[in-house]
């Protein structure tokens, strides 16, 4: 039976495997996620400064 941890081992094993083929696109990739978290972050602060 699969479970989240056997996901989550397989999803690692995955990331590890394209960072270790391709370290420039994986270093693009996390790039951009956290280009996406600051945006998102940065949308929610202005949301809440905005209501008070």
């Amino acid at each position: 039976m699969i479970s989240g941890k056997h996901v989550l081992w397989v999803g690692g094993a995955f990331a590890a495997i394209y960072a270790l083929q391709s370290p420039d696109g994986a270093a693009t990739l996390i790039n951009g996620a956290a280009s996406g978290i600051a945006g998102a972050a940065g949308s929610i602060a202005t949301f809440l400064n905005g209501l008070g």
